[in-house]
Formats: structure tokens, C-alpha cells, sequence
């Protein structure tokens, strides 16, 4: 009986020897019908996806005033992401309280009460509503203004909208620069860039007594109201990490008018206060001055309850904080309630 040839890897055959058989048998399978085949699951898209333009869908999203739209389907999100959209569906939340607010300067009950807030807190909460396409909106809003203005020709006409927040600044803005910035709204971004800076400037100053009077830094709070008063300033703005773009943002709100809602409690500014102020390793000592100054001008530190209050004076009076010159009695005066921020522009 002949063994079974047996074929193995890099054997070569000799010419005059045949080919081992194989011992396994191949089944012939029918191939599969389509009824047989796994349906695979396609992403369905509706008629209003596939049929309806991209201008019919910008109109819906801008007349709806729901920022909850973009979220309805990927496909919806893809198309309402444009620049130009996202900065007219920006100007339709602001733009009624913007042009009710030309040219008004003051501190007034009636300041601050048109528009929609829940709308424009909705929109300030967006991932997208940065402080780059803020400033972009307000450039869109102030050319329209300034077609206005140069077609009813009122060349003598000032806007106090043209001043600096900051005060000291306001000397040396003469009224042919206002004008001048209206007929070039591109400058109006460095209006609120050179208002950024003045504030952060003393801050780099061994102490907060820049003009010779105890402590006064704060700008006035009566320039601007850009945002309807109960507009909600977002909880994100007052968390950690801060960046530029975060900082710009919180200062442009209250730069604008803007005021705590009723439900941010004094348990989510003191919150902010002690990543503002750490004492705890590894940050001790990183204290965010723009972040104090900023809580100062919100005037949180009135609605701390007492024994708070005491705790933190407590806590940083006997830390060894390093921070530059009158910085720690800044802190310390305004957890007195002394020196108090300049008043808000609605009263209380």
C-alpha cells in the first residue's frame, strides 16, 4: 500500500512525480440571494434636509430664535455653522436692545428692557458665540448706523456710545475721533481692545493706586448697556481654565450692562472667587486679579453672607500670598465692603 504524498511549504516536486490529492473535500456553496443578504442600516434624511435651501433653512433658524435647531441633525448643524450665519442669528438676538441704546448714556429704570433676554443668554451660551464674532456683529451693526448717519447727513451729532468705558480715557477723546469712528466702524473694536487694556493695565502696577486716590481703578458702569438687564451672564465664564477669549467675553458683558441672574447665588461666585484666589497647592499663589476685579464690579461680595465674608478675609489675611504691593489690601477692602465698585447702571 503507497503512503499518501503529503504537498509541504518549499518542497519543490520532481517533474516525473504527481500531485498529492487532496484530502479535503470542497463544498460547493450556492452563492446567497439578495433576500438572504444582511440589510445594512442607511442614515435616513428628511425631506426637509434634502429639499429644503439653505436660505429658507437661515430664515427658519433666525425667525425661530431657537439655538436648539443646528442640533435637530447633523446635517442641519453642517449648514447652519457658516460665519455669516451664525453673526446674523448673534445681531437678531442684540440688535433690539442695541438700537434702543444708541446714543443713551446714564443710569435709568428704563435702560436695558428691550430685547429678549432669554434669547440672548441662549446665544451666549453657544460654543461659537466668542468674543472675536461678537465684536464682528457689532462692526455689522455700527456700519448699518453709519449708512444711517451719513444719509440724513447729521455731521454735528455725538454719540456717547464713542466714549471709552474707562474714564481717565475719555479726556483725550475729542468729538471729531467720535465721529470718526462712526464713519469707520472698524474702529469700534479698538474701543472695546484699548478698554480691555486700560482695565488689565493696572494690574501689572505694584499697587492699585494708579491716579492718586485709594484704589481707584474701576471704569464707570454707565457708558454702555448692551444687553437686556436680566440677560444671564453663562456660569461657564465664572469656571476655570480662563483664557483670553473667556476674560474678553466676561468683560464685554459687563462692559454691556450685564448683571447676575437671581438664581447665580453667592455659592457660584464664591466658587469662582476661590479659583480666582487659590491657597491650596498646586496653584497657591496664582491669584486672578482680572477675575477678583471683575467679581468686584459685579458687586458680589454684598451678597456674601457674613460669616463667609470673615472666613475668607480670614484665609488670606494669614496667607503669605505672593502678589505684588497693595494687590492683598485691594482683596482684603473689598471683602470689607469698603471702597465699594462703581454702582450698576440699573438701580437697585
Amino acid at each position: 500500500m503507497d503512503l499518501t504524498p503529503i504537498k509541504t511549504r518549499g518542497k519543490r516536486r520532481r517533474l516525473d512525480e504527481s500531485p498529492a490529492a487532496s484530502s479535503i473535500k470542497r463544498v460547493k456553496t450556492k452563492p446567497k440571494s439578495k433576500r438572504d443578504a444582511k440589510p445594512t442600516l442607511e442614515a435616513k434624511v428628511s425631506i426637509l434636509e434634502k429639499k429644503l435651501p439653505l436660505e429658507v433653512m437661515e430664515q427658519i433658524f433666525w425667525l425661530s430664535s431657537n439655538c436648539n435647531l443646528p442640533r435637530a441633525s447633523p446635517l442641519i448643524g453642517r449648514l447652519l455653522s457658516g460665519r455669516s450665519t451664525l453673526q446674523m442669528i448673534f445681531i437678531r438676538a442684540f440688535e433690539p436692545t442695541w438700537d434702543a441704546e444708541w446714543d443713551v448714556h446714564g443710569m435709568g429704570t428704563g435702560r436695558g428692557i428691550v430685547g429678549d433676554p432669554s434669547f440672548q443668554s441662549e446665544v451666549l451660551e453657544c460654543s461659537w458665540a466668542t468674543i472675536d464674532l461678537i465684536l464682528e456683529c457689532w462692526v455689522i451693526f455700527v456700519r448699518r448706523r453709519a449708512q444711517k448717519y451719513e444719509a440724513q447727513k447729521k455731521t454735528g451729532e455725538e454719540s456717547l456710545h464713542f466714549f471709552h468705558w474707562v474714564s481717565s480715557l475719555d479726556r483725550n477723546f475729542t468729538k471729531s475721533e467720535r465721529v470718526n469712528c462712526l464713519l469707520n466702524p472698524q474702529k469700534m473694536t479698538q474701543l472695546f481692545h484699548g478698554d480691555y487694556a486700560a482695565f488689565r493695565r493696572a494690574e501689572h502696577q505694584e499697587t492699585p493706586e494708579p491716579s492718586g486716590h485709594p484704589f481707584l481703578i474701576e471704569p464707570l458702569m454707565t457708558s454702555y448697556i448692551h444687553v437686556h438687564r436680566y440677560t444671564r451672564i453663562p456660569d461657564s465664564l465664572f469656571a476655570p481654565p480662563w483664557n483670553e477669549d473667556s476674560l474678553q467675553k466676561l468683560f464685554w458683558l459687563l462692559r454691556s450692562g450685564a448683571q447676575l441672574a437671581d438664581d447665580q447665588t453667592w455659592e457660584l461666585t464664591l466658587q469662582a472667587f476661590h479659583h480666582a484666589v487659590p491657597l491650596e497647592l498646586p496653584d497657591n499663589g496664582q491669584v486672578n486679579l482680572t477675575i477678583v476685579r471683575m467679581l468686584a464690579l459685579l458687586e458680589v461680595f454684598e451678597e456674601w453672607p457674613k460669616h463667609i465674608l470673615s472666613q475668607e478675609r480670614s484665609r488670606i489675611d494669614h496667607s503669605s500670598m505672593p502678589i505684588e504691593g497693595g494687590w492683598k489690601k485691594y482683596i482684603l477692602l473689598k471683602l470689607e465692603g469698603r471702597d465699594a465698585s462703581n454702582p450698576s447702571p440699573y438701580p437697585r
